[in-house]
């Protein structure tokens, strides 16, 4: 009897390895399974060996766990018969088959499908490395039977259906991608390497990137009128230190171009003989799109205009590329916004400072809203208006005291939590 329970173990594990292994693959990153089948070593060739066509490795894997179920079942029925037959010897046959499918599929759901699959699935990459062995050697005993069943699954599709999905191909989607690269930053690799990622995961994300998350605010923009003298002009230019300004005629929201600084040396008598014309996009557009029409156009700057058709900001390839490669930095630029930790429930930002960033050094949980990217923004929605110098407003977390504003914007904010607030 004990060589029963031994097999019945051997075939309850083997079916847990099919399972775990199935899964592992299914939910397993394959950018980095890629990657671990390119090492020059004895794991690199068996990945590659066995995951050579993912139909036949999920086929191999089910044919694997039906053998061993359907043993487990021989096995398991003929001891839960002998034992009732000796206890219950006047049980009816259904109700004997009944009892056998409750124990044996219990057994085998906590055991052979539930445990391994959540174990697999929290590691799926490092369980592909670690039983890629076993794996080619089980692969290599039942392909014959996983090919039969192949063919003949590919036989009823053709029949049944106009799909010709070819399995052998993998698709490395965005998602995949960008939570390998998440998860390689995480490790604590070499500053220079995780740089690089860091920009291949900008990279990534580009084509999801709205104009209104990169632009300039309008409160930010340095422009001057077309009537104005080129000595004004050059004034703003010395003033801000920037390569190009917007020009505008009688206000802001009627933007006519920009001028270049080099413009200048050709000494005009008016601003309009140096003007050059800005691309005029919605806030909304996708800034991969903007950054085609900006090469397709020839153009550095673009005026980003909001749903009432005024300006909201304005947008320069450099801005563009900060976003994927990091901020570049000149001596023109600015020191980082204000924030600071005052005590342990206190914090001093500049009301530019992004919500998303604040919430990520400082787990603040602030709300993210698509109607508002700044602490600024932010209060400006809880308040209604522009908070004067002083004033605070709250929500259900913290207080906001307006440190220092103007008639047009806040520009820095002390944030403290409320005693009662989680």
């Amino acid at each position: 009897m004990t060589w029963i329970w031994i097999t019945i173990a051997f075939l309850l594990l083997m079916s847990a390895f099919f399972s775990g292994m199935e899964i592992a693959y299914v939910t397993s990153n394959k950018l980095k399974l890629e990657l671990d089948k390119k090492q020059d070593n004895l794991t690199g060739k068996l990945l590659r060996k066995i995951t050579e066509s993912p139909g036949d490795f999920i086929t191999t894997m089910l044919v694997g766990n039906n053998i061993a179920l359907v043993l487990y079942g021989i096995y398991t029925a003929k001891i839960i018969t002998d034992y009732i037959e000796r206890f219950y010897p006047h049980m009816s046959p259904w109700m004997s088959l009944l009892v056998q499918s409750v124990l044996s599929g219990i057994v085998i759901l906590i055991l052979a499908e539930f445990i391994p699959k959540i174990i697999f699935q929290l590691y799926p990459n490092r369980s592909l490395r670690l039983f890629a062995l076993p794996v080619y050697v089980v692969y290599m005993i039942f392909r014959p039977i996983s090919w039969v069943v192949i063919k003949i699954s590919n036989f009823l599709i053709r029949l049944f259906s106009k799909d010709k999905t070819n399995l052998s191909q993998i698709s490395l989607t965005k998602t995949e991608m960008y939570k390998y690269l998440s998860q390689h930053v995480q490790t604590g690799d070499e500053e220079e390497d995780a740089s690089e990622i860091k920009i291949f995961s900008n990279a990534l994300k580009f084509g999801e990137v709205k104009a209104r998350e990169i632009m300039v605010p309008r409160t930010d923009i340095v422009a001057v009128d077309i009537h104005e003298s080129p000595e004004k002009l050059r004034e703003a230019f010395l003033r801000s230190g920037h390569s190009k300004i917007i020009a505008y005629e009688d206000h802001i929201d009627n933007v006519l171009g920009y001028v270049h600084f080099f413009d200048l040396f050709k000494k005009p008598a008016h601003i309009r003989q140096i003007l050059r014309k800005a691309i005029m996009v919605p806030e909304t557009m996708p800034v991969e799109e903007l950054l085609k029409k900006m090469t397709a156009s020839k153009k550095s700057m673009a005026v980003v205009f909001g749903e009432y058709g005024g300006t909201a900001g304005i947008i320069t390839l450099e801005d563009i590329m900060e976003k994927i490669f990091g901020d570049i930095e000149d001596e023109h630029d600015r020191d980082e916004p204000l924030n600071k930790r005052i005590d342990k429930d206190t914090y001093l930002f500049s009301a530019k400072m992004d919500i998303t960033d604040i919430n990520e050094k400082y787990n603040l949980r602030l709300p993210e809203k698509e109607d508002y990217e700044s602490l600024g923004g932010y209060i400006l929605e809880l308040a209604g208006k522009i908070p004067e110098e002083g004033e605070t407003v709250q929500d259900d977390q913290y207080v906001y005291k307006i440190v220092k504003a103007n008639d047009k914007q806040i520009e820095e904010v002390e944030v403290r939590r409320l005693e009662d607030a989680d």
